[in-house]
This record gives C-alpha cells, structure tokens and sequence, in this order.
C-alpha cells in the first residue's frame, strides 16, 4: 500500500516509539525532514540499502500498528466530529452541537 508522506508522518507520531530506533530515525529523517536514502545513509553512517530495508520494514510495522489498534482513523473520526460540531455552533444550532457532543463522548473520544 502506497502512503503519502503526512498520513505516514502522522502514523510515526502514533507509533514511533513502537519501532526499532533505526527504523523510527530513518523515518523521521524521510518523512519529516525530507532527506533522500542517500542522505539519510550519510547522516546515519550506514549503507543506502539499509536506510531502504529500514524505511520498508518500519512502514510495514506503522501499518499493522494501525491496522490492529486504529488510532489514526479514530483521532481522524474525531477530528471530523469536532469539526462538524462547531461548524453546528458558529451556526448558533447549540442543541444540535450537544447531541453531537454527547454521541461523540459515548462513542469514546
């Protein structure tokens, strides 16, 4: 499965920590810093086919990650709940907004 660049940034902020220190800092070096293998090879004083067997392997362990505990489809769902409930209450629609509210808590934010 192909990742764009911020869903992958935003998955290494959920689980980096759960990685091996080289695959979170091959990563983050790729993702946020936008450093190409060849510099992160540099950077890391290792070869470019280890930063690319580092990035792969910690791609995959972000996606089972969030495939099992779905943390970044729920921040996303939440984020879209609060969104649309103060979109309710810039409309002035304040009951409507603590429906929304209500469910939003039940459901577990």
């Amino acid at each position: 499965m192909e990742l764009d660049v911020y869903k992958l940034s935003m998955l290494l902020d959920f689980y980096g920590q759960l990685l091996t220190e080289n695959q979170y800092m091959c990563l983050d070096l790729h993702c946020n810093q936008d450093l190409s293998m060849g510099e992160i090879a540099q950077e890391l004083h290792i070869s470019r086919q280890g930063v690319y067997d580092f990035i792969k392997k910690g791609r995959e362990r972000l996606l089972e990650y969030e495939e099992r505990l779905k943390l970044l489809e729920r921040f996303t769902e939440n984020n879209r709940e609060l969104k649309s409930i103060r979109e309710l209450l810039s409309q002035g629609n304040t009951e409507k907004a603590m429906e929304k509210l209500n469910e939003v808590i039940k459901n577990g934010i």
